[in-house]
């Protein structure tokens, strides 16, 4: 970047007109850089005194007093520059008036016959010389005027650079301190979890060591079903062959294998119906077929508490690609709890 560029950055910085992203950037590169916080300042005192001087742009005045001028320090800066522009316009001034006063202010001479001053040159008084004392006083106070002025921009220039350090180190500090509580909130969120994860993962040990001695006593029926019992046709035309299953009365699950002729289908679902044609449970779907032979098999599971003495019926259908549904073959049970 070259010298003009980097000067229009540094005042677009002051005036506020750099975007946030570019402005951090920035912070970062003059806080670690010397030379850079040296030239930073220096077009800070030139923008003070071009806005005293009057010599900015409408634009650059107006984000001057909206965004510079923010600073007390600088509003300070900004009054001392202004004395200092009436002083040396006040000085001017006085020197022009000096320069341009002439040493004689005028004269007049009369002839008068009747008078004894006839021919006479009649001069004016002009105003003296200013006293030596006077002027070594006030140059005197120029130059004591002049050292303080440069102590106090020195000063302030420190302790500008020392309270941008100390903003940005305390920007950071806080961040680091939100980052840290953020952090252990969500530690803390992680254990409470955890925690509670552990204490249901205990409560189900504890209910499933309570039950097992009744799981353990609960009886599983498997019973198989040849594809003799098997009436095929999409609506169970054919011979009604009804089959017996005589059950324990304490049986808590009936696992039901049934066999039927060999089909085209790789996916079946089973419905099993009471004897007034409500549905037992639901539908069992997606089943898979053991094939033997000319025969295929599927097996499900019934809970026991659902097959009480009675008749009942258990519709096995193929199911399409296209989700539709086809029999196979209709089984009729009865059930005789002891």
């Amino acid at each position: 970047m070259n010298q003009p560029e980097h000067d229009d950055l540094i005042t677009d910085y002051l005036l506020g007109a750099l975007p946030e992203e570019e402005a951090s950037r920035f912070e970062e590169r003059y806080l670690e850089d010397e030379s850079l916080f040296a030239k930073l300042q220096e077009i800070e005192d030139e923008l003070i005194d071009d806005y005293a001087s009057g010599a900015l742009t409408a634009e650059q005045r107006a984000l001057f007093e909206k965004y510079f001028l923010d600073s007390s320090e600088r509003r300070e800066k900004l009054e001392l520059a202004r004395a200092m522009t009436v002083r040396a316009i006040a000085w001017k001034q006085e020197r022009e008036a000096k320069q341009s006063a002439p040493t004689i202010i005028g004269s007049a001479a009369t002839t008068n016959a009747d008078e004894t001053t006839s021919g006479k040159i009649l001069r004016f008084k002009t105003q003296g010389p200013m006293p030596s004392w006077f002027q070594w006083t006030a140059m005197a106070a120029s130059v004591v005027f002049a050292v303080t002025a440069g102590a106090l921009w020195f000063s302030n220039r420190e302790l500008h650079r020392q309270l941008i350090a100390q903003g940005a180190t305390e920007e950071q500090l806080k961040r680091n301190a939100e980052s840290s509580l953020k952090e252990k909130d969500e530690a803390n969120k992680k254990a409470v979890e955890a925690e509670a994860q552990v204490a249901k993962v205990e409560e189900e040990k504890r209910s499933l060591l309570e039950r097992l001695p009744e799981e353990i006593n609960k009886p599983v029926v498997n019973i198989v079903i040849d594809a003799y019992y098997a009436v095929t046709g999409s609506k169970g035309e054919g011979e009604k062959r009804v089959k017996t299953l005589v059950l324990p009365s304490n049986a808590q699950q009936v696992q039901l294998s049934l066999n039927f002729p060999k089909s085209d289908f790789s996916k079946f679902q089973a419905l099993l119906r009471a004897a007034d044609r409500s549905p037992v449970g639901s539908p069992h779907v997606g089943l898979k077929a053991r094939s033997s032979g000319e025969k295929q098999t599927v097996t499900f599971a019934v809970s026991g508490k659902s097959l009480p003495t009675g008749d009942y019926e258990v519709i096995i259908s193929g199911v399409t690609p296209a989700g539709q549904t086809e029999g196979v073959g209709r089984y009729y049970l009865h059930v005789v709890r002891r």
